[in-house]
C-alpha cells in the first residue's frame, strides 16, 4: 500500500536533516505546582486521602504519575512523582522519584501510602518527603507470613489504613485477595483464596473467594469493606468472618465510613455517590446519574466516573471525579469543584498545544491526516495536515457502545492501536477486546472480537472470535489485517475470517526457521509489513506501539 513507502520516505527526510519535531501533544509536566488548585490541570485523579489533623487533601493522579497535595489555602503542591511512568528513586526525595501509576492513597501518622498499579507495589512517603517501596515491585503472589519487603503483590487497585491498629490493607485485584501488613511489617492474606468469584459468606474470609477486589476501607470497629467488580461490597469482621454487605451496585469503587457508621461509596458506573446504612438501606447523597460535569445542589450534580472518596473531620466528602479531571467536595447538600479545570484539552486548536495521555499508536491516511490512539483519554484523535486536532471516536468516558453509535458519542476503553483499511476507513483496537471501524458515515462497527478476552475462534468469523487486548495492527496491500495479541499474531482476511498467523501463545523466543505458528514470542509491541509482504514484529519494551 502507498502508505508504507510514503511513511518511510518521511522518515528518511527527517533523518537526512537531523531534525525532530513534535506534531501533536504538549508536556504533561505539572506546571501548576504552587498555584490555586481550582486552576490546576489534573488529568486522571484516581485516589484521594484527607489529613485529619491539617485538613490537607492528597490526590493520586493516574495520568500525571504524581501525588499532589491541596493545602488549607487551596494551593496545590507536588508531593511525589516526576511525571515519568516508571519506578525509581527509593531512598531519595519523593518529588524526584518516578511512580508508574499511582491509583489510590492511604495515610497514617508514619507515612503516606501509594498504590502503584503498574509498578505492582505499594510506595511509602515519610513526613520528611523520602520515598520507598513497602511491598512488591515485580508482580506475582508470594510472601505471606514473612516481611512485606520480600513479598510480591499483583495489581494493587486500592489501599487503606486502620487508624486504630495501624494495619495497612491492600486490594490485590488480579490475585483476588485483600492483603494486610501489620505494624511489624509482616504481610498476610485477610480475605480471598485466589479465585475470582464471590463465595464463602458466613465463613472465614481467607477461605472465601473475591471477584476482583478493587477498593478497601476500614471502620472504627476494625471491620473491613471490600468493593468488588461484580457490584458487591463484602464485609470482613474483626473476627475474620466474611459476608455480603451490599450488592447490585454499578461497579462500586472508593469507599469511606462516615461519622454515623454509614458506608459512603462511589458508584462509578452510575455516576453517583451513595450512602449505605448498616441495615443495607441505600441513599443517594450526590449525583443525578447523568454523565458529564456540573456543580451545584448535590441531587442534580453531574459526575463522570467518580472513583475515590474520603472525608474530613467536619463531615465533608472529597471525590476524585476521574474523567472530569477534578476533585469535588460534597458539603451541606452541595457539590463544589475544589481542584482541576478538566483534564481534556486541545480539540479545535493547534495539535502541539493539546494534551495527550498515554498515546499508544499512530497511523496516517492517504490525505496526510494523522490518527492517534489517545489511551488514557479514551479517544481516537485526528491531526490534519494543517496541524489542527479533533476527536473522531470517544467521549473521554471509559466504556462500551453498541454498533451504529456515532464515533464522537461512543464510549471506548484505552485504545492502543490504529490503522487505515483499503477503503480509507479508520480501524482501532478497543480495550473492550474488540477491533472496531469508523465508517464513512461517522458510526462505529465491530469487525472483530466478541469481548470475551480469551483467545478463540480461529477459522471462523472474526466477529465471533475471542482475543485479549490487541496491542498493535497493520494492513497488507491486499487488505488483510494483522494484529498482535500479546505473544501471538492473528490475521483477519478481507472476507472476515480470523486465523492464527504467528506464535503459539506461549511466551518465549524460539522457532526460527520453522512455521511461524509454531514459534514463540515475547510481548509483541509492534508490527510492520514491507513491499514484498514480509512481516516484522517487535517484542518486549517499549510497552506501546504504532501500527
Amino acid at each position: 500500500m502507498k502508505r508504507f513507502p510514503l511513511f518511510l520516505l518521511a522518515q528518511a527526510t527527517c533523518f537526512a536533516q537531523g531534525i525532530i519535531t513534535t506534531v501533536a501533544g504538549t508536556d504533561y509536566i505539572f506546571a501548576d505546582d504552587g498555584q490555586p488548585a481550582a486552576q490546576a490541570h489534573l488529568v486522571a485523579p484516581s485516589g484521594v486521602a484527607v489529613d485529619g489533623k491539617t485538613g490537607d487533601i492528597y490526590v493520586a493522579d493516574f495520568g500525571l504519575n504524581m501525588v499532589l497535595r491541596i493545602d488549607s489555602k487551596g494551593i496545590i503542591h507536588v508531593v511525589a512523582g516526576n511525571g515519568l511512568r516508571t519506578d525509581s528513586g527509593d531512598g531519595g526525595p519523593a518529588r524526584a522519584a518516578s511512580i508508574a501509576a499511582p491509583i489510590d492513597l492511604a495515610r497514617s501518622a508514619a507515612a503516606l501510602f501509594i498504590a502503584d498499579l503498574y509498578g505492582t507495589c505499594i510506595r511509602s512517603v515519610t513526613p520528611a518527603g523520602i520515598i520507598g517501596t513497602l511491598v512488591g515491585n515485580g508482580g506475582g503472589f508470594s510472601g505471606d507470613g514473612g516481611p512485606a519487603s520480600k513479598a510480591l503483590i499483583g495489581t494493587p487497585f486500592g489501599v487503606a489504613t486502620d487508624a486504630n491498629s495501624g494495619v495497612l490493607y491492600i486490594a490485590d485485584a488480579f490475585n483476588a485477595r485483600v492483603r494486610k501488613i501489620d505494624t511489624n511489617g509482616i504481610i498476610s492474606t485477610l480475605a480471598g483464596n485466589g479465585q475470582n468469584t464471590s463465595s464463602g459468606d458466613g465463613g472465614p474470609a481467607a477461605a472465601a473467594s473475591l471477584a476482583f477486589p478493587y477498593r478497601v476501607t476500614v471502620d472504627g470497629s476494625g471491620n473491613v469493606y471490600i468493593a468488588q467488580v461484580d457490584g458487591r461490597i463484602r464485609k470482613v469482621t474483626a473476627a475474620g468472618i466474611i459476608s455480603t454487605f451490599a450488592q447490585g451496585l454499578a461497579q462500586p469503587m472508593g469507599m469511606v465510613v462516615d461519622s454515623t457508621g454509614n458506608l459512603v461509596v462511589c458508584e462509578q458506573n452510575a455516576e453517583r455517590i451513595v450512602s449505605i446504612a448498616p441495615n443495607g438501606a441505600i441513599t443517594v447523597i450526590a449525583g443525578s446519574g447523568g454523565n458529564g460535569f456540573g456543580d451545584g445542589p448535590a441531587a442534580s450534580a453531574i459526575f463522570s466516573r467518580p472513583v475515590a472518596i474520603d472525608k474530613d473531620l467536619s463531615g465533608s466528602f472529597y471525590v476524585a471525579d476521574q474523567d472530569n479531571g477534578r476533585i469535588r467536595k460534597i458539603s451541606n447538600g452541595s457539590v463544589l469543584t475544589i481542584a482541576g479545570v478538566g483534564a481534556y484539552t486541545g480539540d479545535g486548536g493547534p495539535a502541539t498545544q493539546a494534551r495527550l495521555n498515554f498515546q499508544q499508536g499512530v497511523v496516517t491516511d492517504a490525505t496526510g491526516n494523522l490518527y492517534i490512539a489517545d489511551g488514557q483519554n479514551n479517544r481516537i484523535r485526528k491531526v490534519t495536515p494543517g496541524g489542527v486536532i479533533s476527536t473522531v471516536v470517544g467521549t473521554g468516558r471509559q466504556g462500551f457502545s453498541p454498533d451504529g453509535t456515532p464515533g464522537t458519542a461512543a464510549l471506548i476503553s484505552s485504545p492502543q492501536a490504529v490503522g487505515i483499511d483499503a477503503q480509507g476507513n479508520l480501524v482501532y483496537a478497543d480495550g473492550n477486546d474488540r477491533i472496531r471501524r469508523l465508517n464513512a458515515d461517522g458510526s462505529i462497527v465491530t469487525i472483530a472480537g466478541s469481548g470475551s478476552g480469551i483467545s478463540s475462534g480461529d477459522g471462523g468469523p472474526a466477529t465471533s472470535a475471542g482475543f485479549g487486548f490487541p496491542q498493535c495492527m497493520v494492513f497488507d496491500s491486499a487488505g488483510n489485517l494483522y494484529f498482535a495479541e500479546d505473544t501471538r499474531v492473528r490475521k483477519i482476511s478481507t472476507t472476515g475470517t480470523i486465523t492464527a498467523f504467528a506464535g503459539t501463545g506461549q511466551s518465549g523466543n524460539s522457532g526460527d526457521g520453522g512455521p511461524a505458528t509454531s514459534a514463540t514470542f515475547g510481548n509483541i509491541r509492534g508490527l510492520a509489513v514491507d513491499a514484498s509482504g514480509t512481516y516484522t514484529s517487535a517484542t518486549t519494551p517499549p510497552t506501546w506501539c504504532a501500527a
